[in-house]
């Protein structure tokens, strides 16, 4: 798993409970365990904590692997994350009525109209990672998941068109960036624009976002702090899609483990007292991501690792931020 998005290897780490109490200033606690861990020289990457519309902590701290100085403004890789990306733009195509949850995709995409295998896998199957297909970046073919433009999302649709499905549509969840590039090259067909334009402006451009790539459709974007941060917050204030629409594209549809479904793009998860609506991302030893909101406390956190120096650091942040914020 070391060479492609790791979005649910690292989300499916167990977390650690720690002591609180109410009055405790959470805010201050996680800064003290940053700059313990910064001193310590075992923090690189950046962490933004977020409630509501005001900031209340960002800071970076170290290098990247490539020994960068990490700044607020720097771009980082958001690998898997970007699949949050096109789960919007593919419930926008469902509310403009291009197309329905349960729109086979051998009815857009006419190159799996002889796999047999395929012929009932839905845009529903495709968002929830249960289409059973295999994953383009695990086929040895030597694609690089950090350069989405190595190869365009029909280059790619040509490469699954006649694989063998692992397990009939809808039978299990199995974690796959092929179907988030199936559903890159829907949006292409549907809209009419290449995929970067159509996520450019139905995406970025609404929720300000002009420090941000558009990746393609499995991920791969390099984006801020803060311009994810302005992506949780136009996504949680409906300016991307109506109320109803984005409750049902961050509402868990399939079960992986207890508390934790997967929805249309975004874990959903409600183990602790907060629900927390996530996606996480890695790609090998040169990133970890993350984002997490908090529905119930209105917390939202952006926090990144691109040093591998600094990936323990990385989850036991994570792991205390969940216990305090949720």
């Amino acid at each position: 798993m070391k060479s492609y998005f790791l979005g649910v290897a690292i989300l499916m780490l167990p977390y650690f409970p720690i002591s609180k109490t109410p009055s405790v200033d959470k805010i201050a606690l996680i800064q003290e365990k940053c700059e313990v861990l910064d001193a310590k020289g075992v923090l690189h990457g950046g962490i933004l904590i977020a409630k509501t519309d005001s900031i209340l902590y960002q800071k970076t701290f170290g290098f990247s692997k490539s020994n960068t100085e990490n700044e607020n403004h720097s771009h980082f890789n958001i690998a898997s994350m970007g699949k949050m990306f096109t789960g919007v733009a593919t419930m926008q195509l469902v509310a403009k009525g291009k197309l329905t949850l349960d729109t086979k995709i051998r009815d857009i995409l006419p190159e799996f109209k002889e796999n047999k295998g395929a012929q009932d896998i839905t845009i529903h199957h495709l968002l929830t990672h249960t289409n059973g297909l295999p994953d383009v970046f695990m086929m040895g073919l030597g694609l690089d998941p950090l350069n989405p433009t190595q190869k365009t999302h029909a280059e790619l649709v040509s490469i699954l068109k006649d694989k063998k499905l692992k397990h009939k549509p809808g039978k299990k969840w199995r974690y796959t960036n092929s179907g988030y590039v199936l559903l890159g090259r829907i949006i292409e067909k549907l809209s009419g624009q290449s995929y970067c334009d159509y996520i450019r402006t139905n995406l970025l451009e609404p929720a300000d976002m002009k420090s941000t790539g558009c990746g393609f459709g499995a991920g791969g974007a390099e984006s801020t702090l803060m311009d994810m941060h302005k992506f949780s917050k136009a996504l949680l204030t409906h300016e991307l899609l109506p109320e109803g629409m984005t409750e049902n594209m961050m509402e868990g549809k399939v079960e992986l483990e207890k508390g934790v479904r997967y929805a249309y793009g975004f874990f959903d998860s409600n183990r602790l007292k907060s629900r927390e609506v996530s996606h996480s991302g890695g790609v090998g030893e040169q990133i970890h991501c993350q984002l997490l909101m908090f529905v119930d406390t209105e917390y939202t956190v952006v926090i990144y690792s691109n040093n591998p120096l600094g990936f323990d650091a990385y989850h036991e942040l994570r792991f205390m931020m969940r216990e305090l914020l949720s």
